[in-house]
């Protein structure tokens, strides 16, 4: 086929052809005249969300280039795909032989909770598509490195994978690194904060020991806001315990299980920008003082926060620092007796108000899981739960 060049040639693929073909966003864009077309419709894409400016059967005809006044909110390539990674707004200028467009890309939070994410060999992720799109199918474009089913993606062997969603109206994707496998490593957890007093000790001592824990949190003032903020800044995962700790009020009943959930994962999202889906039962799945509200409700609620899209984690090293533990030594000697290598090992610790002890045995715990061999992190979406016995 003959090449097609010249203005007519570009303002007929954007005006008329401009199409998703990747995926569909919420309004077309619309070419104006001009030597640099500009476009007065803005592109709207959630996150991973794929769109194609340029069709198809065009693409080998012509010379195609594409540029994002800002790679970190708008990806592209030279095929006129562009991508959503992050919120924001960017300005890409689509050129074909020499004639440009200027669309207006703004990118919201829907779609995928994130654009890219690195899994170790063996785990599993769970992704949530955010927003009104239903999934039709998932694929990935790699089956030796990583498997998708139903939108849990498997990690198989070290390499990258790109897995898309498809919906009736959009596709979105995600880039999938496989690292190697884990072994010994402690998951230093932090629940009822943020507060004053510990927190910021806590993370203090975290930073210049270069590790990064969990913090699975309650409701917070503009103040513990800040520390919130804080925590995600460096690096740590931020989850949800509950919006009130109050045994008799959220075990009373499923729904008001759910909406304490809820309830602090709307104010989580109001100060990040982002929903967390990691949960932590206030006492653990395997309380028993919920039996004195409303008998046999764990067994129900495990279900329940399953099927709604959350993961829970118990743990299974104890510090013992919100019960009968009174010193630093004996939350140190509680911690370190409890670790086992070659697994994953998920510690209890509070930072709620003037919790000394833990705060003071910290750095000596981080010391000693890295001269015998553990590695630290934080819980991710691919973490593999801990879960206890529930007996109510």
């Amino acid at each position: 086929m003959k090449k097609i060049t010249g203005f007519l040639f570009v303002f007929t693929v954007m005006f008329m052809l401009n199409m998703n073909i990747c995926a569909a966003s919420d309004k077309s864009a619309e070419p104006v005249t001009g030597s640099a077309l500009s476009v007065t419709e803005p592109v709207k894409l959630g996150i991973g969300q794929e769109y194609e400016l340029i069709d198809d059967e065009y693409q080998d005809l012509c010379d195609v280039r594409c540029k994002s006044s800002d790679d970190s909110v708008v990806e592209v390539n030279d095929n006129g795909c562009i991508r959503g990674i992050a919120k924001g707004k960017a300005n890409v200028t689509l050129s074909i032989d020499g004639n440009k467009a200027v669309y207006k890309v703004s990118v919201k939070n829907t779609g995928l909770p994130y654009p890219s994410y690195n899994i170790p060999k063996g785990e599993t992720l769970r992704i949530r598509l955010n927003g009104n799109d239903r999934i039709v199918r998932w694929r990935t474009d790699n089956k030796k490195v990583a498997t998708v089913k139903r939108g849990y993606i498997k990690a198989l062997k070290k390499g990258d994978a790109r897995i898309r969603a498809y919906t009736k109206t959009s596709v979105y994707s995600i880039d999938i690194k496989v690292t190697p496998a884990k072994k010994s490593v402690i998951y230093l957890t932090f629940d009822d904060g943020p507060s004053y007093s510990s927190t910021p000790k806590i993370l203090n001592i975290l930073k210049k020991n270069d590790v990064k824990a969990t913090f699975f949190v309650i409701n917070y003032d503009s103040a513990g806001e800040k520390l919130i903020k804080r925590e995600a800044e460096e690096g740590h995962t931020i989850a949800i315990h509950g919006y009130s700790h109050d045994y008799g009020a959220i075990y009373t009943s499923e729904k008001a299980y759910m909406n304490n959930l809820y309830k602090l994962q709307d104010k989580l999202y109001k100060t990040l920008g982002y929903r967390m889906w990691l949960t932590r039962f206030p006492g653990g799945s395997s309380n028993l003082v919920s039996r004195k509200y409303n008998k046999g409700i764990m067994r129900r609620l495990v279900k329940t926060v399953d099927k709604n899209g959350y993961a829970y984690f118990d743990w299974n090293v104890s510090s013992g620092d919100a019960g009968g533990v009174h010193t630093s030594g004996q939350v140190y000697k509680n911690v370190v007796s409890g670790l086992r290598k070659n697994r994953d090992n998920v510690v209890l610790m509070h930072d709620f108000s003037g919790n000394a002890k833990t705060v003071n045995a910290l750095n000596a715990i981080i010391k000693y899981g890295k001269s015998h061999g553990y590695e630290f992190r934080a819980i991710t979406d691919s973490t593999a739960q801990v879960h206890h016995n529930v007996q109510n």
